[in-house]
């Protein structure tokens, strides 16, 4: 809903009015096109948990400083790639610009309804909350800025159920801006969504009140293998609740309570359960305040626990000492295979403590380090395992700033190792001479399939070198160049070689 002139249009009017400071009175008129619309919106499937992309020909460095928290109000088109940027009309090459790296879950996905279809469309509904991970000037008046979603204390946007549906039921919550007039919530109902042993409470407000009915009806009458509970508003006194039920429980396999406000306390229960439960083998704890406390404690759960293979502690602000304590169980636990680490800022010295686990860990497989602020220093830490660890296949460290040493470091181990397929370097400057080490690596690296160099600064010279590399590497199947500074006519060979090692590899 977007003309010329711009400034007229539907799009901006509202966006506008949502973002005025008056937003409650301006908004008054909106209401019923808001409940419409938004209702309507609830009803399209969400992103899930995901990295999505958003840029603006703005430098926005001083209103996004690291770690404070930021509303957008407004409605907000993102994308799932960053080559839809590259386009002029929406991001372009050159130019002061912004590029927003945003860790979300609420996304919703439009490309059907867009008139962008090509386009990986994913809209942010009004009053998102997030936390600037990070803000990094990269170069060439382009700065990148992390954030990652987070919710808050209390609601910026108030639930508006229809009446004419359960207060719960599944995808038919709208939202409208919350006032000082609004009356009590209605008395809490719900239906779950079963499917295929999967029940979902996904964004349902589901309280600590509700609990034991959830688990009622997921867990004892439809004895569900999976639980969602994700983006609702459980504490700890309800993960106490529900510890109590999986204390005996034999059938749940996955429990995601991403996005809750289950805290330190909150964790201590999960970690008793672990102690004794013998089914559970995914547990998601993103983005629920635990702490160094929180991890504690299940890091002493997972000395003992032998069935637990996916952890997700994602922006738990887990520093340095939560850090140590996680990585001192990863050396005796031999079942866990992929840990989440995402967004907790553990720097190098969170890093070193994970770096001499791995060195004797046999097990984990997939680890996420992005958005910690590790470093070269980090980076080195990092490498030195990967001489000694043959288990470890992917590796994620997006927006650490380890730049053209901490890829020096890297690129020299891979030369030998021979277990790494996938490695994420997305946003970490590195610029032309860490593309050139990585690609001096890549000529002797015959294990990596995977490589994200989205966002570094790179250049011409750096993709020559890359480029050189892949004509004798015959198995890196995806190379991602997006929102560098290299020439089509590059870009277009790079495209050529690894076509050819698809080819390859298919044959």
């Amino acid at each position: 809903m977007e003309w010329e002139p711009r400034k007229n249009s539907f799009y901006i009017i509202l966006n506008d009015t949502l973002q005025h400071s008056d937003r409650e009175q301006l908004l008054l008129p909106w209401f019923k096109f808001l409940k419409l619309f938004l209702t309507a919106l609830s009803k399209l499937p969400l992103a899930g948990h995901r990295t999505i992309y958003r840029g603006v020909k703005l430098d926005l460095r001083e209103k996004y400083n690291e770690g404070t928290q930021i509303v957008w109000w407004g409605f907000s088109s993102c994308t799932t790639t960053v080559k839809v940027l590259e386009n002029d009309s929406f991001f372009g090459k050159r130019g002061t610009r912004t590029l927003f790296a945003i860790e979300c879950d609420t996304g919703k996905e439009i490309r059907e309804h867009s008139f962008y279809r090509k386009e990986d469309e994913i809209l942010l509904l009004p009053g998102r909350e997030f936390e600037v991970v990070s803000s990094v000037y990269m170069g060439h008046k382009l700065t990148m800025i992390q954030l990652k979603e987070i919710v808050p204390q209390f609601p910026n946007i108030a639930s508006i159920i229809s009446s004419k549906y359960p207060a719960i039921a599944p995808s038919l919550t709208t939202i409208v801006p919350v006032t000082e007039t609004e009356g009590p919530k209605p008395a809490l109902q719900f239906e779950t969504v079963i499917q295929s042993m999967k029940a979902s409470y996904r964004s349902k407000s589901i309280t600590d009140a509700d609990i034991e009915r959830a688990m009622e009806d997921a867990l004892v009458q439809q004895q569900c293998i999976e639980l969602d509970l994700s983006w609702n508003e459980i504490t700890h006194e309800g993960v106490a609740k529900l510890a109590k039920k999986l204390r005996n429980n034999t059938t749940l396999t996955a429990l995601n309570l991403q996005a809750n406000r289950i805290g330190t306390i909150g964790a201590q229960h999960l970690a008793d359960i672990l102690q004794y439960n013998n089914t559970l083998t995914t547990l998601d704890l993103y983005n629920n305040q635990i702490g160094d406390n929180g991890a504690q404690h299940l890091a002493d759960a997972l000395r003992n626990n032998k069935i637990l293979a996916t952890l997700d502690l994602g922006a738990n602000g887990i520093k340095t000492l939560g850090t140590q304590h996680l990585a001192s169980a990863l050396q005796n636990n031999t079942t866990l295979t992929t840990l989440d680490f995402t967004g907790n800022q553990i720097g190098h010295k969170g890093v070193q403590h994970l770096a001499d686990a791995l060195q004797n860990n046999t097990t984990l497989t997939t680890l996420y380090l992005g958005g910690n602020q590790i470093g070269i220093i980090g980076a080195q830490y990092l490498a030195e395992a990967l001489r000694h660890n043959t288990a470890l296949t992917t590796l994620y460290l997006g927006g650490n700033q380890i730049g053209a040493f901490g890829a020096q470091h890297l690129a020299d181990v891979f030369k030998k190792n021979t277990t790494l397929t996938t490695l994420d370097l997305i946003g970490n400057q590195i610029g032309d001479k860490g593309a050139q080490y990585l690609a001096d690596a890549l000529q002797q690296n015959m294990t990596l399939t995977t490589l994200n160099l989205q966002v570094n600064l790179i250049g011409d010279k750096g993709a020559r070198r890359l480029a050189d590399a892949l004509i004798n590497n015959t198995t890196l199947t995806t190379l991602d160049l997006h929102n560098n500074q290299i020439k089509e006519k590059l870009e277009y060979r790079l495209k050529e070689l690894i076509e050819r090692n698809k080819q390859r590899t298919k044959s």
